[in-house]
């Protein structure tokens, strides 16, 4: 498939590099092994080809998704979605920054619970 350099490529998503490194463990390496020098010349560009057509996009994106992260084509990576436990850390340290006073302010105290002695007292 070709696109028009005036579409921007649709991201990558977790189901589609999961496909994408499915599709890769079929039509290579069960057949060929790990080792991508070992196979026959034109092997690899084949089975990102098949990839490529499977999911819509095209040999370009598809050979730098796998230039990029490998055989696994980004699968399981960390996704962008913020974490309960990070979100809880961000709201106490504003709530401990809306505690301060002047003179921590202008002296560059750290917020009420976040200074090293406080830290090794909660030890």
């Amino acid at each position: 498939m070709t696109r028009n350099s005036a579409t921007p490529p649709k991201p990558w998503s977790q189901n589609d590099a999961k496909t994408a490194a499915a599709l890769w463990q079929r039509h290579f390496v069960d057949e060929f092994g790990d080792d991508v020098k070992a196979a026959p010349f034109g092997t690899r560009f084949r089975v990102l080809q098949i990839i490529a057509r499977t999911l819509d996009r095209t040999f370009e994106a598809v050979d730098g998704r796998f230039r990029m992260y490998g055989v696994a084509f980004g699968a399981n990576q960390r996704g962008r979605e913020i974490s309960a436990h990070t979100l809880a850390q961000r709201d106490a340290r504003k709530e401990a920054e809306r505690l301060r006073d002047l003179t921590s302010v202008v002296f560059g105290d750290p917020p009420p619970g976040f200074s090293a002695l406080d830290r090794r007292r909660v030890r």
